[in-house]
Protein backbone atom coordinates (compact mmCIF):
# COMPACT_ATOMS: atom_id res chain seq x y z
CA UNK A 1 0.00 0.00 0.00
CA UNK A 2 2.13 2.91 -1.25
CA UNK A 3 1.94 6.13 0.67
CA UNK A 4 4.18 8.93 1.71
CA UNK A 5 5.61 9.21 5.20
CA UNK A 6 7.30 11.99 7.12
CA UNK A 7 10.42 9.96 7.78
CA UNK A 8 10.77 9.11 4.10
CA UNK A 9 10.36 12.75 3.08
CA UNK A 10 13.12 13.70 5.50
CA UNK A 11 15.44 11.46 3.46
CA UNK A 12 14.55 13.40 0.31
CA UNK A 13 12.62 10.51 -1.26
CA UNK A 14 9.61 11.08 -3.48
CA UNK A 15 6.25 9.33 -3.12
CA UNK A 16 7.10 7.00 -6.03
CA UNK A 17 10.27 5.82 -4.28
CA UNK A 18 8.69 5.14 -0.90
CA UNK A 19 6.45 2.42 0.42
CA UNK A 20 5.49 2.46 4.07
CA UNK A 21 4.39 -0.84 5.50
CA UNK A 22 1.86 -0.28 8.24
CA UNK A 23 -0.55 -2.57 10.01
CA UNK A 24 -2.47 0.11 11.91
CA UNK A 25 -5.30 0.51 9.40
CA UNK A 26 -5.82 -3.25 9.25
CA UNK A 27 -6.29 -3.63 12.99
CA UNK A 28 -8.78 -0.83 13.48
CA UNK A 29 -11.37 -1.09 10.73
CA UNK A 30 -14.52 0.83 11.56
CA UNK A 31 -17.99 -0.67 11.62
CA UNK A 32 -19.97 1.29 8.99
CA UNK A 33 -23.15 1.51 11.07
CA UNK A 34 -21.69 2.54 14.41
CA UNK A 35 -18.36 4.07 13.32
CA UNK A 36 -16.70 2.15 16.19
CA UNK A 37 -13.39 0.38 15.65
CA UNK A 38 -13.87 -3.34 15.21
CA UNK A 39 -10.68 -5.21 15.99
CA UNK A 40 -9.96 -8.59 14.49
CA UNK A 41 -9.90 -11.52 16.90
CA UNK A 42 -6.45 -12.65 18.05
CA UNK A 43 -6.88 -15.91 16.15
CA UNK A 44 -6.91 -13.87 12.91
CA UNK A 45 -3.84 -11.72 13.57
CA UNK A 46 -1.61 -12.87 10.73
CA UNK A 47 -1.90 -10.53 7.76
CA UNK A 48 0.67 -12.21 5.55
CA UNK A 49 1.56 -15.87 5.03
CA UNK A 50 4.85 -16.93 6.61
CA UNK A 51 7.48 -18.94 4.72
CA UNK A 52 10.46 -20.85 6.07
CA UNK A 53 13.59 -19.30 4.60
CA UNK A 54 17.25 -19.35 5.57
CA UNK A 55 18.77 -16.02 4.49
CA UNK A 56 21.71 -14.09 5.89
CA UNK A 57 20.37 -11.20 7.99
CA UNK A 58 22.40 -8.24 9.24
CA UNK A 59 20.53 -6.10 11.77
CA UNK A 60 21.82 -2.55 12.29
CA UNK A 61 21.06 -0.09 15.08
CA UNK A 62 22.73 3.08 16.30
CA UNK A 63 24.87 0.98 18.66
CA UNK A 64 26.19 -1.57 16.17
CA UNK A 65 25.26 -4.54 14.03
CA UNK A 66 24.29 -8.15 14.55
CA UNK A 67 24.67 -10.90 11.93
CA UNK A 68 22.44 -13.96 11.97
CA UNK A 69 20.10 -15.90 9.68
CA UNK A 70 16.35 -15.85 9.18
CA UNK A 71 14.06 -18.63 10.34
CA UNK A 72 11.02 -17.46 8.38
CA UNK A 73 9.76 -14.48 6.40
CA UNK A 74 6.53 -12.74 5.46
CA UNK A 75 5.67 -9.52 3.69
CA UNK A 76 5.26 -7.82 7.06
CA UNK A 77 8.34 -9.06 8.89
CA UNK A 78 10.63 -11.91 9.79
CA UNK A 79 11.76 -14.18 12.58
CA UNK A 80 15.47 -14.46 13.26
CA UNK A 81 17.12 -17.83 13.85
CA UNK A 82 18.84 -16.41 16.94
CA UNK A 83 17.75 -14.24 19.82
CA UNK A 84 17.97 -10.49 19.16
CA UNK A 85 20.47 -8.89 21.58
CA UNK A 86 18.96 -6.63 24.26
CA UNK A 87 20.53 -3.44 22.86
CA UNK A 88 18.50 -3.92 19.66
CA UNK A 89 15.13 -4.25 21.40
CA UNK A 90 13.86 -0.69 21.86
CA UNK A 91 15.47 1.15 18.96
CA UNK A 92 14.78 1.59 15.28
CA UNK A 93 16.53 -1.01 13.17
CA UNK A 94 17.62 -1.56 9.61
CA UNK A 95 17.68 -5.12 8.33
CA UNK A 96 19.68 -6.25 5.33
CA UNK A 97 18.72 -9.72 4.11
CA UNK A 98 20.97 -11.47 1.64
CA UNK A 99 19.57 -14.32 -0.45
CA UNK A 100 22.35 -16.55 -1.73
CA UNK A 101 21.65 -17.69 -5.28
CA UNK A 102 23.30 -20.55 -7.15
CA UNK A 103 22.96 -18.99 -10.59
CA UNK A 104 24.23 -15.46 -10.16
CA UNK A 105 24.75 -12.55 -7.79
CA UNK A 106 23.14 -12.36 -4.37
CA UNK A 107 19.73 -10.74 -3.93
CA UNK A 108 19.63 -7.98 -1.29
CA UNK A 109 16.55 -6.73 0.60
CA UNK A 110 16.81 -3.71 2.92
CA UNK A 111 14.05 -2.76 5.38
CA UNK A 112 13.56 -0.51 8.38
CA UNK A 113 12.11 -2.56 11.21
CA UNK A 114 11.34 -2.80 14.91
CA UNK A 115 11.47 -5.67 17.37
CA UNK A 116 8.08 -7.11 18.37
CA UNK A 117 7.04 -9.82 20.79
CA UNK A 118 8.97 -11.22 23.75
CA UNK A 119 12.64 -10.30 24.02
CA UNK A 120 13.89 -13.80 23.21
CA UNK A 121 11.53 -14.17 20.26
CA UNK A 122 13.63 -12.63 17.47
CA UNK A 123 10.61 -11.28 15.57
CA UNK A 124 10.97 -8.08 13.58
CA UNK A 125 8.16 -6.10 11.98
CA UNK A 126 9.00 -4.16 8.82
CA UNK A 127 8.11 -0.48 9.11
CA UNK A 128 9.43 0.95 5.85
CA UNK A 129 10.99 -0.15 2.59
CA UNK A 130 11.95 1.57 -0.64
CA UNK A 131 10.01 0.35 -3.67
CA UNK A 132 13.31 -0.91 -5.10
CA UNK A 133 13.35 -3.43 -2.23
CA UNK A 134 9.67 -4.23 -1.81
CA UNK A 135 8.89 -5.21 -5.41
CA UNK A 136 11.71 -7.81 -5.75
CA UNK A 137 11.05 -9.02 -2.19
CA UNK A 138 7.41 -9.73 -3.06
CA UNK A 139 8.60 -11.66 -6.12
CA UNK A 140 10.96 -13.65 -3.87
CA UNK A 141 8.07 -14.46 -1.49
CA UNK A 142 5.93 -15.63 -4.43
CA UNK A 143 8.75 -18.03 -5.40
CA UNK A 144 8.81 -19.36 -1.82
CA UNK A 145 5.03 -19.78 -1.91
CA UNK A 146 5.19 -21.68 -5.19
CA UNK A 147 7.96 -23.93 -3.86
CA UNK A 148 5.96 -24.65 -0.67
CA UNK A 149 2.80 -25.61 -2.60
Amino acid sequence: MPRSSRSAQSFGATDDEVTEITLCDEFAKRDEETNVPSFRPTTDRRLHPRFDADLIAVVYSVSGSFRTRTANLSEGGLRLAERLPAEFQLVGLEVLMIAETSDGPFDYYLFKAKAVGPRDDGRLQFTWAPTQTLTPYRTFLRRLETAAA
